[in-house]
């Protein structure tokens, strides 16, 4: 019981954090639950379960997408993802949460504006795949997909409801992998739809709580996710 409400509330603090800052809750909900399972369990759970969660985003946010740019992002991120899947079936527990350690500095270094890519839809397809591939082996493909959906101009609305749609891409390839290789198995479907519920719980919070927060204060919650981030990833490798 008590591990299903620890699940439920990372679902809830996962999904209001990825409706008001724009991204981190894959990220957040991988690192939160390696710190509860073993981290092959963690992305297998959070990618059945973040598949559901924004796939109710998406539908929320369906008519606010930006047609020209979601199909070569969404092509780029399904089969990385599946690849990415793939590659992490063999990895060993240790190596992943380095890898994690890894990403989340990225992420630390996108804040900082030191990952910038060419204003340019040449950059969608691959940039896609890049997104579908971390997310795949991390959890934190929507810390390029930010940069990839700025660099074609997207912002507020367009931006979450695009990068919404990549991450619904995301899940579906690589829980494709995920099945394939034993990383998502039927005994983790309780724990997926508890996560999946907390998720929608979470969502629907962010909404509401998008509203209180001009533009400029949801991107200093970026910096809350991101510290939040670095002290979980290093829990991760030292317990």
């Amino acid at each position: 019981m008590l591990e299903a409400l620890i699940v439920l509330t990372i679902g809830v603090a996962a999904g209001a954090v990825t409706t008001v800052a724009g991204f981190g809750g894959g990220l957040l909900v991988t690192l939160l639950l390696s710190l509860l399972w073993d981290p092959h369990t963690a992305l297998g759970v959070a990618a059945a379960a973040l598949l559901v969660g924004n796939g109710h985003r998406l539908w929320a946010l369906r008519r606010v997408i930006d047609r020209e740019s979601t199909p070569a992002i969404v092509v780029g991120s399904v089969i990385g993802a599946a690849i990415g899947g793939w590659v992490t079936a063999g990895l060993e527990a240790a190596t992943i949460r380095w890898l994690l350690v890894a990403v989340t500095a990225l992420a630390v270094g996108r804040a900082l504006g030191w990952l910038r890519l060419p204003r340019s839809r040449s950059v969608l397809f691959p940039g896609g795949f890049g997104v579908g591939f971390v997310a795949a082996t991390t959890g934190g493909g929507g810390l390029l997909l930010a940069p990839l959906l700025l660099a074609v101009g997207l912002t507020d609305v367009a931006f979450l409801a695009t990068g919404t749609a990549a991450a619904v891409a995301v899940h579906v390839g690589r829980i494709g992998s995920y099945a394939s290789t034993g990383l998502l198995r039927p005994e983790h479907t309780a724990m997926a739809l508890i996560l999946a519920v907390g998720l929608v719980v979470g969502n629907a919070a962010g909404f509401s709580m998008r509203e209180w927060f001009s533009v400029a204060a949801r991107e200093r919650s970026t910096w809350v996710v991101l510290i939040v981030g670095i002290i979980l990833a290093l829990a991760g490798v030292t317990s």
